[in-house]
């Protein structure tokens, strides 16, 4: 048994010297009296001998009693404490205390010179050095919120446990995470069982910022997944202590996402790619600069408006990318009071040229006259892939042959009609990411079209054509419709006046419901108009699946329209191609705080050697640069495989921009990059009120929560009650001073 003794207010304990004062009385009183011979005292003194040994100790049991009634009162207010496996031989008293600091990404805020993780940690040291103080023999815990695994696992409450906890600390940060306990219990149960019988109980201890968005739902209840977590532990009398380590500001901007307003990034083409700010402030923001830069390189650097409160704002920048591959592009905020979410990644994979199948229903008798002509001299007038378009030209006959999968973008310019078995081919390609664009003309058969292609809105077509309409000597010009839309962001105004010289003489109408309205498939919408914004619709587009189609209800060539040989055709082709073109994945190495990256490489061109940092530097100095090696596929042994990602059962330590090096056989070193984001609404920095989350606790919880912040008047004592056993010498003095006085009483009516 191990058996140990402490001393709140040790310097009490020095009243136990008090017990003396009932002796020193008792032998002041005997000698008080004078001794005087008197004839009528011998019959008295004759009595007084038969009593004299029954009254002697009488007087010792009071005397004793009066003393130990002084001695408890000086021990009871020196609050001693005893820690025991078996305390006092009656019973179990460890307990296993378990102590969860969370390191989500929003214990990066400011807070005067450092962060509030940094007061987080101070606070756990403080936790573990007051059990260090009253529980010796006990049992501790310690699990960072962002780990699958305990950093310290029930390790014994010894004199080096503070030395393994700063061990334990000192590598600690706050993560790109967020505050997900669901795994956190599963473990500390795991833990807890193991010990079984050896603790008693279990005692909790949660170090958060105690964030809103972690623990409450839209209810404005504590979710479900935290509630059940503590719910699942043993030991229903163990106490719940809440440690709030925050600060009083919440302020915060943060760069919430990065689009590319382009289906994919190709080498030569302006790639523009839209930056959102959210304002997660009460209060309207300032004007700031918002920077932007491409592979670490030079920073260019726009003014953004203020934005309301629970907005959000964005800006687009454009970027001419000088060589294909990987590039990584960052946006930055100034510093304000969340670190985490002013700076923001995404790397890209640039081609060198986007592949276009142009498939001709009209070939002509020269290739001037071809249906697909105009098409092909304003994606690839060079026919060499400079423009950022390789096309490749085929007929109705060839098609079959060709394999789509090599393909970003297939355009249908006049086609006829089309086997039901391609247009089965072709609707897989686009649910799969394919983009579709489709020219009419005088060979389209009307019929065919809503059969296999339109099908009643479920088919590719983004609306049912009905018959030729318009007249050649009154041509109609093109009008916007759509002004909002990606395809003419930035260039509205001009496309608008150069679209008023097109002529357009005839097309097809859109077939109409009996109420007069056009028929338009769910979700289609008509980016162009002829006449007017109420006139025939001249280009529709609609998702299907994964892909995109479009449809012109004029021809691709000179027959029904002057477009293509005005400068707006290969201006808004052009960009037309460019927001339909099949859309790059950009997942695979644009990673969540935990995400991976499955890396497929040439045995022949790499060697299986790799490395991983980020792109800049951590805060606290500390090396994340880490190695790893590739491993032959099993099933294509000419193949490297490497799964890059964080630590196991760890997120990854920094947000931002990855590097991952490569070692080329032959040809040096290679980069290859990639990001890791945080959770969107990590930059929500409202905390939970003390008050709102006590009361959000189940009453069988609420019983035993101890709220422990830095004005409570516990702080330095939380764990009085687990190691005082005051209320066993509160009874016992309470014991003595009734027996003595039932004593006196009982003694003094001899």
């Amino acid at each position: 048994m191990i058996l140990a003794f402490s001393l709140l207010n040790p310097f009490l304990l020095w009243g136990a010297g008090l017990a003396s004062v009932p002796l020193i009385i008792h032998i002041l009183n005997k000698r008080r009296f004078k001794r005087i011979r008197w004839a009528a005292i011998e019959f008295l003194l004759r009595a007084e001998k038969e009593t004299r040994r029954r009254m002697r100790f009488e007087q010792l049991l009071l005397l004793l009693l009066r003393m130990g009634v002084v001695a408890l009162l000086a021990f009871l207010l020196a609050r001693p404490m005893a820690s025991s496996e078996d305390l006092l031989g009656l019973g179990q008293r460890s307990v296993h205390h378990v102590i969860i600091l969370d390191d989500s990404g929003s214990l990066g805020e400011r807070s005067g010179v450092g962060i509030v993780f940094d007061a987080a940690r101070k606070k756990v040291l403080e936790i573990a050095d007051q059990i260090g103080k009253t529980r010796g023999g006990d049992f501790l815990t310690l699990w960072r919120s962002s780990s699958s695994k305990a950093d310290l696992s029930a390790r014994p409450v010894t004199i080096t446990l503070r030395g393994e906890l700063n061990e334990a600390l000192a590598a600690a940060r706050p993560t790109p995470d967020r505050f997900e306990p669901t795994l956190l219990f599963e473990g500390i149960r795991r833990i807890d069982n193991a010990l079984g019988e050896k603790a008693s109980r279990l005692s909790i201890y949660l170090v958060s910022d105690f964030r809103r968005s972690d623990l409450m739902g839209a209810d404005g209840r504590i979710k479900q997944p935290l509630l059940k977590g503590l719910r699942g532990l043993r030991g229903g009398t163990g106490k719940l202590f809440f440690f709030p380590a925050t600060h009083s500001g919440q302020a915060n901007l943060g760069i919430t996402r990065i689009k590319p307003l382009q289906a994919r990034s190709i080498q030569k083409i302006p790639s523009r790619f839209e930056v959102e700010v959210f304002n997660f402030s009460k209060d309207v923001s300032a004007r700031f600069p918002l920077g932007f830069q491409v592979d670490g390189g030079a920073r260019v650097t726009r003014k953004m408006d203020p934005i309301p409160p629970n907005s959000s704002k964005s800006l687009v920048f454009s970027v001419d990318f000088a060589s294909p591959g990987f590039h990584v592009i960052q946006a930055d905020l100034p510093l304000d009071r969340l670190a985490l979410d002013n700076k923001k990644a995404l790397a890209v994979e640039v081609q060198d040229a986007a592949q276009i199948l142009l498939v001709d229903g009209d070939p002509g008798e020269r290739i001037e006259l071809s249906e697909t002509f105009y098409l092909g001299s304003a994606l690839d007038p060079g026919e060499d892939g400079a423009s950022g378009f390789s096309v490749t030209h085929t007929d109705e006959y060839d098609f079959p042959q060709k394999k789509l999968g090599s393909f970003d973008l297939i355009v249908l310019a006049n086609m006829g009609r089309l086997p039901e078995k391609e247009v089965q081919r072709l609707e897989a390609w686009v649910r799969a990411g394919g983009g579709l664009l489709v020219f009419t003309g005088d060979q389209v058969s009307v019929n065919s079209y809503k059969s296999l292609l339109w099908k009643d809105g479920k088919g590719l077509l983004p609306a049912p054509l009905d018959q030729v309409d318009g007249d050649m000597a009154k041509p109609l010009s093109p009008v916007i419709t759509q002004v909002e839309h990606p395809l003419f962001q930035g260039m509205n105004e001009v496309l608008s006046k150069l679209l008023s010289l097109v002529s357009v003489g005839r097309y097809h109408e859109i077939e109409r419901d009996s109420k007069g309205s056009e028929i338009l498939g769910e979700g289609t919408k008509v980016l162009l108009r002829l006449g007017d914004e109420n006139g025939p619709p001249l280009l529709l587009e609609k998702k299907f699946g994964n892909g995109s189609v479009g449809m012109m209800t004029t021809t691709a060539d000179a027959s029904w329209t002057s477009w293509p040989g005005d400068f707006s055709y290969p201006v808004l082709l052009t960009r037309l191609a460019e927001q339909m073109l099949k859309p790059m994945d950009l997942s695979p190495y644009n990673l969540g705080p935990r995400g991976q990256w499955s890396l497929t490489l040439s045995a022949a061109d790499y060697r299986p050697a790799l490395r991983i940092l980020p792109m800049e530097g951590d805060e606290s100095g500390l090396s994340l640069e880490r190695s790893l090696l590739a491993q032959p596929d099993k099933e294509n042994p000419d193949d490297l495989k490497a799964l890059i990602g964080p630590e196991e059962g760890r997120p990854w330590p920094k947000a931002g921009a990855w590097v991952l090096k490569l070692d080329r056989v032959g040809m040096g070193e290679a980069k290859r990059f990639f990001s890791v984001s945080p959770w969107t609404e990590e930059g929500r920095l409202e905390t939970v009120p003390k008050k709102a989350f006590l009361a959000g606790l189940p009453s069988e919880m609420a019983e035993r929560a101890v709220w422990v912040d830095e004005a409570s008047a516990v702080k330095a004592g939380f764990l009085v009650d687990e190691g005082e056993f005051w209320r066993v010498l509160a009874f016992a003095l309470l014991g003595f001073l009734v027996l003595e006085s039932f004593l006196a009483w009982r003694f003094g009516h001899h």
